[in-house]
């Protein structure tokens, strides 16, 4: 499907992958998230987690990394202590 006219476009950003040198331009819809903890239902203690989002290039298939949270905490709302924080600049 090819979108002909659009009056409401989405919001786009442009990237290069360092894989391929391929540039390509995507939506926050292109943009997928894998989260991950250890808690594994338990509730108490310390528990790590990560959550990493990430668009994978057209080309080559690599994903490039647009965030990245890393942090531990307990399995109480708010308890939680980042570790890694990233967060890539776009081009636009």
């Amino acid at each position: 499907m090819k979108i002909l006219e659009n009056p409401n476009p989405v919001a786009s950003h442009i990237l290069v992958c360092k894989n391929c040198s391929c540039k390509f331009e995507f939506t926050v819809r292109d943009i997928k998230v894998d989260s991950w903890n250890d808690a594994d239902g338990r509730i108490g203690g310390t528990h790590r987690w990560s959550t990493k989002s990430y668009v994978k290039c057209p080309n080559c298939d690599k994903e490039i990394i647009i965030s990245k949270k890393a942090g531990y905490g307990s399995s109480v709302i708010g308890d939680q202590h980042i570790t890694e924080d990233f967060h890539i600049e776009f081009e636009d």
